[in-house]
C-alpha cells in the first residue's frame, strides 16, 4: 500500500512539474510595460512622450521618457517582432514602453513600437 501511495505522489509531482514548464514555453504577442501613445519625440534631447492609457482617456497622465543607447527598441507587426531603433519613433505611433527609474529619471529599458493593424468591430465579436 505503501509503495502505491508513494508511486501515485511520485507521479503527481511529475505530472505537475510538466504542467508548469509547458506554459513558459509560449510567448505572448502582447507587449509588456505601459500602453501609450506617442505625442512629442526629441532624438537630440534622446526622450519622447506619451500619453498612457486609453486614447480618449481625459484622465490620461502624460509621461516624458528619456532613453540610452542601452535602451531596446522592437517594432511589432501583424509577422511578429523585429529590431527597430529609435529612429523610428514618430508622432502618433502607439508605443508599450518598460521603464526604470535612475537619478529621479523615467529611462525606458524597452521601447515596443506597435504596428499592429486595427481589429474590425465585427472581428472582435467574432472571436
Amino acid at each position: 500500500m505503501r509503495t502505491v501511495i508513494a508511486f501515485a505522489t511520485i507521479l503527481f509531482l511529475l505530472i505537475g512539474t510538466g504542467l508548469a514548464q509547458a506554459g513558459q514555453g509560449k510567448k505572448s504577442r502582447r507587449p509588456e510595460g505601459t500602453k501609450g501613445m506617442i505625442i512629442s519625440v526629441d532624438q537630440a534631447a534622446k526622450k519622447f512622450t506619451f500619453r498612457a492609457g486609453k486614447k480618449k482617456d481625459p484622465t490620461a497622465e502624460e509621461k516624458v521618457v528619456q532613453f540610452d543607447d542601452k535602451t531596446k527598441f522592437v517594432k511589432l507587426d501583424a509577422k511578429g517582432t523585429t529590431d527597430a531603433q529609435s529612429a523610428d519613433l514618430a508622432i502618433q505611433k502607439p508605443v508599450s514602453v518598460v521603464l526604470e527609474t535612475r537619478d529621479g529619471k523615467s529611462i525606458a529599458t524597452k521601447v515596443t513600437i506597435l504596428d499592429l493593424p486595427k481589429k474590425k468591430k465585427g472581428e472582435a465579436q467574432q472571436k
